[in-house]
């Protein structure tokens, strides 16, 4: 007797602390994430958090890993047994309270700019190896129609 084609396998079931390692996992060339988290319109259970949520819970992680690196792993235990942005945010402003470094915001902006310079540094070497003979391609039309789509 065969199962349903709308169920899924146990053993495709992971634990959160998987789904985390797969997210925080870095792409060998580039050092960013080699895949992202996209939540869509079926996941609106009220237990469960919304897109923008899941990357500020991903994001003040990797803070706390990043500027309290001791406290880090037990806080990703206690966290994971229980996801709540109230553990997260409490967590890092009693940190802050006694130990004031850079703050959540001001990581957050020197990550992003540091990634997009990243992207920037990426995309300029690959534009270095295109043969001069492409010299007459209209780049704007091409970066239009095909780096913006991928």
């Amino acid at each position: 007797m065969s199962k349903p084609s709308n169920c899924i396998l146990p053993e495709k079931f992971k634990e959160k602390s998987h789904l985390l390692y797969k997210i925080q996992q870095k792409h060998e060339h580039w050092g960013v994430a080699k895949c992202s988290l996209l939540i869509g319109a079926g996941c609106s259970y009220p237990t469960i958090p919304l897109g923008g949520v899941v990357i500020k819970f991903c994001q003040q992680l990797c803070y706390i890993r990043d500027i309290f690196p001791i406290e880090a792993a037990e806080f990703e235990k206690t966290f994971l047994s229980k996801p709540e942005g109230k553990l997260l945010n409490d967590f890092i402003n009693e940190k802050l309270k006694h130990n004031p470094r850079r703050t959540f915001d001001q990581y957050v902006f020197e990550k992003e700019k540091m990634l997009l310079k990243m992207i920037q540094d990426k995309q300029n070497e690959e534009l270095r190896k295109i043969p001069k003979s492409f010299d007459k391609v209209d780049w704007k039309d091409f970066e239009e129609h095909f780096v913006n789509d991928a």
